[in-house]
């Protein structure tokens, strides 16, 4: 909330289960109502969170998908396979999990989450240091598995190796 002149933002919800933000200003006139407003709006649409993508499929359409697989698998396949029940089990989780996100997604992933502090977080600060740790860190694991998966090769041509001469010495 920012209050300067008599002129008055609040961004906020209207409850518990709603997900949409809601801007309302007060103000002298309507022109600055107006730009405060679409300020805001274009502050929370440039720094949308990195799963923003994921928020616009339609989770909809593919919990309805899920849930006829049974239907679908019933006409293609025959009449006497059964089916698992790991199986099972794995189709009702994934159905339980996309209803979950269908009817929960806003408040589970919100697209934006608006955190006004004076200073800076510590990935923001150290982004730097972090990277290049991260760096560090793949380059050694990337070395120490080209040295497992050269002895392990190694070990499995030698003993490929051992099997043929074994075979070829047989009378």
């Amino acid at each position: 909330m920012s209050q300067l002149d008599g002129r008055r933002i609040r961004v906020g919800s209207n409850g518990i289960f709603d997900t949409l933000a809601k801007v309302s200003t007060n103000a002298e006139t309507e022109a600055w109502c107006a730009g405060a407003i679409e300020t805001v709006y274009a502050f929370i649409k440039s720094h949308q969170l990195w799963y923003n993508w994921f928020l616009a499929a339609p989770i909809g359409w593919i919990l309805f998908i899920f849930a006829n697989i049974p239907s679908i698998a019933m006409i293609i396949m025959p009449k006497d396979t059964s089916i698992d029940k790991s199986i099972y089990i794995a189709w009702v989780t994934i159905i339980l999990v996309l209803a979950i996100l269908y009817f929960l997604k806003g408040k589970l992933l919100p697209s934006t989450v608006l955190i006004i502090t004076e200073e800076e977080g510590f990935i923001k600060k150290n982004a730097a240091e972090l990277s290049l740790s991260i760096a560090i860190l793949s380059v050694i694991l990337t070395i120490v598995g080209w040295f497992v998966n050269t002895n392990h090769d190694d070990k499995g041509i030698q003993q490929e190796h051992n099997k043929t001469l074994e075979r070829n010495s047989l009378p």
